[in-house]
């Protein structure tokens, strides 16, 4: 699993860049964050951050009396999240290079909600649901969304 893991982050960083500039993937997350009903002051982990399209929905929805913590494996990806952080002079949501689907470091219990915008397929479901259920206060949520197949075309 950490090869692939690797993998996985080496295509991101790689494509980082190019990878904000997608409308489709910002419109995606705009929607999926939406849905949510997120309130101000909420505690929120972004789990498979990429560029940050959810997060800086997450982080503006919840608001400076919320936390957003964005956890992605990828290092570039990450390094374009925190640009978008700096232009929206956000000081409630960090950034954690790591695996969403282990995250040992972390306290239990700690998160209202977690979320996770079209990254669920990159991990190991099983592994990502049974942390994020340890993550979540009492009465939490998680959400998750998917694509189905040639939606986006692959690439994007």
């Amino acid at each position: 699993m950490v090869d692939d893991l690797r993998a996985i982050a080496a295509s991101f960083d790689q494509r980082a860049a190019r990878y904000s500039t997608v409308d489709w993937h910002r419109d995606y997350a705009r929607r999926f964050v939406e849905l949510a009903s997120l309130e101000p002051g909420q505690r929120v982990l972004d789990a498979g951050a990429g560029t940050g399209f959810a997060t800086i929905e997450i982080a503006r929805r919840v608001g400076a009396a919320g936390k957003v913590l964005a956890v992605d494996v990828s290092a570039g990806m990450l390094a374009q999240l925190q640009i978008a952080i700096d232009a929206a002079n956000f000081s409630h949501v960090e950034l954690l290079q790591d695996d969403a689907t282990n995250l040992p470091e972390l306290r239990g219990s700690t998160f209202d909600v977690v979320l996770c915008s079209s990254a669920l397929l990159y991990m190991s479901a099983d592994a990502a649901l049974r942390e994020w259920h340890r993550l979540l206060t009492p009465r939490g949520i998680v959400g998750f969304s998917t694509m189905c197949a040639d939606s986006p075309p692959p690439g994007w």
